[in-house]
């Protein structure tokens, strides 16, 4: 996970928990006699309110829950009932495009966000006109595994066919915890830079450095959640490979700032605590023509998230007042 997306399903909640109900009281109200269908009827009641719930973490009382009658039913037993579930819960159906009913065209086409949020490398437009187009829907916790989660909107995750189906597969997130977009803070992070130099070398050497310059990806060291997600998504080896765009970006981004004034600040020697730096900032309208990007609107850019922080990494107010190396 590159991006936090935890807003994501705040306009269609209503509407997505609406069908959802409809479809868990239309089991509830059937009626059957066989231990199976009883089984499933109370783990059912049990559940609604957790898939219902506007916190994605209370998905983690349902598998739970799940685990347990996994280990006090036969194996047959448990087997039929998973079966209950997958038919209660269809998720290839709710894949079909219809006209006048809710499905997973209409649940995209009001997703608030663009870009894939496990890797920022790629768009996930809806259309929904003609044929329609959507993103994948990775199911966070995997449907195969909990059919019970198979339409909970807390387990979608819409994402690139890359992410989704290439790279994580039927990798468990439940017994192997990853970052959850819909939970997780953004713990990794862009980072510029070349061994023994700092900020102010890279900015007054651009021009001789830019061909050695790295954008290194970094993590909390003790985060194995994050850590998980780089392997997986296979962030490093991705990002290595478009190294030249961040790279081009801290070009620009140094040289709309006015670069020279730096390299004046870096001339003058340390500077007193509080001593304010006097910079001729281009004016408003040069810096949205000359360099057009939106640092309030990063999550719906491709590679907004490395973006933003290379942004961050060389504003010249952070520069002057953490001498970031």
């Amino acid at each position: 996970m590159i991006i936090n997306i935890s807003s994501a399903w705040d306009t269609i909640r209503t509407e997505h928990n609406s069908f959802l109900k409809t479809k868990i009281q239309k089991f509830l109200d059937t009626p059957s006699t066989k231990s199976t269908h009883t089984q499933a009827k109370k783990f059912v009641r049990w559940i609604e309110p957790y898939i219902l719930s506007k916190k994605p973490e209370c998905l983690l009382h349902t598998i739970n829950k799940f685990e347990k009658k996994r280990r006090r039913m036969s194996k047959l037993e448990f087997n039929n009932f998973k079966i209950q579930l997958e038919t209660i819960f269809n998720y290839e159906n709710f894949i079909k495009k219809k006209v006048h009913m809710w499905d997973a065209y209409k649940l995209c086409e009001k997703f608030s966000f663009e870009v894939c949020p496990y890797c920022h490398q790629a768009y996930i437009f809806t259309i929904v006109e003609e044929k329609g187009i959507r993103p994948t829907l990775d199911h966070y916790y995997l449907k195969d595994e909990y059919p019970f989660l198979a339409l909970a909107l807390n387990n979608f995750i819409p994402s690139c066919a890359t992410c989704n189906s290439s790279l994580k597969g039927m990798t468990n997130f439940f017994t192997t915890p990853h970052l959850n977009p819909l939970v997780d803070k953004e713990s990794i992070h862009f980072y510029c830079k070349k061994d023994g130099y700092t900020i102010l070398d890279i900015i007054s050497n651009f021009e001789n450095l830019k061909h050695e310059l790295n954008i290194e990806l970094t993590h909390p060291i003790t985060c194995e959640k994050s850590k998980s997600s780089m392997e997986v998504f296979m962030l490093q080896a991705r990002y290595k490979k478009i190294n030249r765009l961040g790279v081009n970006f801290v070009g620009a981004k140094t040289s709309i700032d006015n670069s020279a004034g730096l390299l004046n600040f870096y001339a003058a020697g340390p500077q007193l605590p509080g001593d304010a730096l006097d910079f001729d900032k281009p004016a408003e309208e040069i810096i949205k023509r000359q360099f057009p990007f939106d640092r309030s609107n990063y999550k719906n850019e491709i590679h907004g998230k490395m973006f933003a922080d290379l942004y961050d990494q060389f504003d010249r107010s952070v520069i002057f007042t953490t001498h970031v190396p």
